[in-house]
């Protein structure tokens, strides 16, 4: 397949299978059937010359490393998936920007890990357990009041310094995982946990101020932080 820049999938094939052009390094355009469901674990693995990819609505889930590697890709569509995989976009570096869609129930924090450019995730409106703010993906609280109160996904590319929104009480395992561009993190008084390896590699983070509100900070949350020489609890951590 070294030689492969176009595919066509007749509507007639359901299904593609793992690693089925994993490393097509020549392939540039690639059109789905309507009848495939899942991508499957490293599809398009190592596909570095493939810009864009839409899915057709067909198309519900997204499995592990499915895209991973696709160094070139600028734009996904991702139209009625309903669950992306952990690492299902590894190191797509040229992705800006991505859209998630209104039927997504479930996306992994490292789904989109090493998209070092990627710097706003929307999520479409009517999406009953996720939303956007700022680019950043929160998540849909278990309480009896329907509130985002979880912060589940910060976009790799996002720069600076960054103070969690007063409605988030929780950020959750590897949340900020690898995001080297982020320097401060602040949360306001009322939040409450930090969940494990939630600010792991961080590796350009120099600053960051826990309120007296927070009950735990999980294992390994700061961990790999290298740059990190400020850290202030304001609390009795239990």
């Amino acid at each position: 397949s070294s030689g492969l820049t176009s595919v066509v999938i007749p509507d007639s094939v359901t299904a593609l299978g793992t690693g089925a052009f994993y490393n097509a390094k020549a392939l540039t355009s690639v059109q789905l059937s309507s009848g495939i469901k899942v991508i499957e674990t490293a599809t398009f693995k190592g596909c570095d010359k493939l810009v864009n990819i839409v899915l057709p609505g067909s198309v519900q889930v997204v499995r592990s490393d499915a895209f991973a590697g696709c160094s070139a890709l600028e734009t996904v569509e991702l139209t009625s998936v309903s669950e992306i995989a952990n690492y299902a976009f590894q190191n797509c570096v040229a992705i800006k920007e991505i859209n998630l869609p209104a039927t997504l129930e479930a996306v992994d924090a490292l789904s989109f890990y090493g998209c070092e450019s990627l710097v706003k995730i929307n999520v479409a409106d009517g999406n009953k357990k996720y939303k956007s703010v700022d680019g950043v993906v929160l998540t849909l609280g278990e309480g009896d009041k329907p509130v985002f109160d979880t912060l589940s996904i910060y976009p790799a590319g996002k720069e600076g310094k960054y103070t969690v929104a007063e409605d988030v009480k929780f950020v959750a395992d590897r949340a900020f995982y690898n995001c080297d561009k982020l320097t401060e993190i602040n949360f306001i008084e009322g939040f409450v946990r930090i969940g494990n390896e939630a600010f792991f590699d961080c590796d350009s983070i120099e600053f960051v101020l826990v309120p007296e509100s927070t009950d735990s900070i999980g294992d390994y949350a700061f961990a790999s932080c290298d740059a990190l020489r400020e850290f202030h609890v304001l609390t009795n951590l239990t």
